[in-house]
């Protein structure tokens, strides 16, 4: 992909990019003020914009009764996006601020092509780069994007994260801040435990464990573009003056070995009893749902007693109808006896840096939630996670315990 330095003229540095939300969307005189306020202190700017809040979900309920088909769905769900573009480039010049709108494609985000979950092989910035040294306001719609073929593709929840990410790495921009209706990352859901602190800054390996395991404020796609292009990315509330949170490259020093706990209720337990015990079974029967993008967690295979052994992992509620079709038509070709499955499970996770390796960590967490009555069915580590699966109905219990024990309050 070309990349945005190419172009002759240079646009006016430092470049940053903003990235606002489908709420934040939703007050679009604050979002164009605070546009309005960057630009005049010097900066220039990329902003990329979610759909308004709901519009999303009503152009999914339009595709519901008109019938759905991948690349028409995209077509449609790319709309939402485009309208923010124009009602801010609008409020904007209301404000005497120049702008430039730009669908997905305009700003030359290319993807792989698949429907609804498209990723993002690179940008070519060329039209955006020219934006902004004409002193411009590039404002890119945000969740969608170009197949190499020509198709408009969508990327999926939490799309516009990664646009921004991506226009920043092809921009050098000095940083991507993501807007959002929250002040910045959490130790632990505030929603769940009262007394979670705002970080001031995360390492992105630990923000990628946060983004995977239940904390909603960033996708974790964006988290794995802006480490893989070392992309300063900081969370900031579009309703509150705070600093956020910056997510950093660098190590952090003095930093605790537990940083957060990152928990959710949206999980599936499923277990397939009485596999054959034979070498390279349970990597057949779990490579449908891979190939289907089904994200399993938190898998356990008990040994073999009398030819059979059983295996069982986690999936999201989302992908659970999928994966439990998936894995009943491999699970009965590999000749397993039979499918079960736990719609009320949790996964909680200590979230830091050298956990697997500390074993007092372990026996922190495990005598933590003991005292706490949680009883744990699975627990599974590396290096910058614990995580264990519970009842969900346990779920606040293991996450207060847990923050208190390590002090993250």
């Amino acid at each position: 992909m070309t990349r945005a330095s190419d172009s002759t003229k240079a646009p006016p540095t430092p470049v940053r990019v903003l990235k606002f939300g489908g709420t934040s969307m939703s007050v679009l005189d604050r979002v164009a003020d605070q546009v309005a306020g960057e630009y005049r202190r010097g900066h220039g700017l990329v902003v990329v914009v979610s759909a308004a809040a709901g519009d999303t979900d009503r152009l999914l309920a339009e595709a519901a009764a008109l019938g759905e088909d991948g690349a028409a769905l995209d077509l449609l769900l790319a709309t939402g996006e485009q309208g923010s573009v124009a009602r801010l480039v609008l409020a904007l010049a209301r404000r005497g601020i120049p702008a430039a709108g730009f669908t997905g494609v305009g700003a030359g985000i290319v993807t792989d092509g698949n429907p609804g979950r498209a990723r993002i092989l690179g940008v070519d910035a060329r039209r955006v780069h020219k934006a902004l040294a004409d002193g411009c306001v590039a404002v890119v719609a945000g969740f969608q994007g170009m197949s190499e073929d020509g198709a408009v593709t969508t990327l999926g929840r939490g799309g516009s994260d990664t646009t921004a990410v991506a226009l920043a790495a092809a921009l050098n921009a000095e940083e991507c801040c993501i807007y959002t209706d929250v002040a910045g990352v959490y130790s632990a859901d505030p929603r769940i435990e009262p007394e979670a602190r705002r970080l001031d800054r995360v390492h992105c390996e630990e923000m990628l464990e946060l983004a995977g395991l239940g904390s909603k404020v960033l996708a974790i796609e964006a988290v794995d573009y802006a480490a893989a292009h070392e992309v300063p990315l900081r969370v900031r509330s579009t309703f509150a003056p705070d600093a956020g949170t910056l997510v950093q490259h660098t190590p952090l020093k003095g930093a605790p070995s537990v940083v957060g706990i990152a928990s959710s209720a949206a999980e599936a337990e499923l277990a397939v009893i009485g596999l054959p015990a034979r070498p390279g079974l349970a990597a057949k029967l779990i490579a449908p749902l891979a190939a289907a993008g089904v994200a399993i967690d938190a898998l356990v295979q008990n040994e073999a007693r009398q030819g059979k052994s059983d295996v069982s992992f986690t999936v999201p509620h989302k992908d659970l109808e999928r994966a439990r079709s998936l894995l009943a038509a491999e699970a009965g070709r590999l000749g397993a006896e039979r499918l079960i499955e736990d719609a009320s499970v949790a996964k909680v996770s200590v979230i830091g840096r050298g956990l697997r390796s500390n074993a007092k960590l372990l026996a922190k967490v495990l005598d933590t939630l003991d005292e706490a009555q949680v009883t744990v069915r699975v627990l599974v580590a590396n290096e910058t996670r614990i995580s264990v699966i519970i009842s969900e109905s346990v779920l606040q219990t293991a996450v207060q315990a847990l923050h208190k024990a390590f002090d993250l309050a």
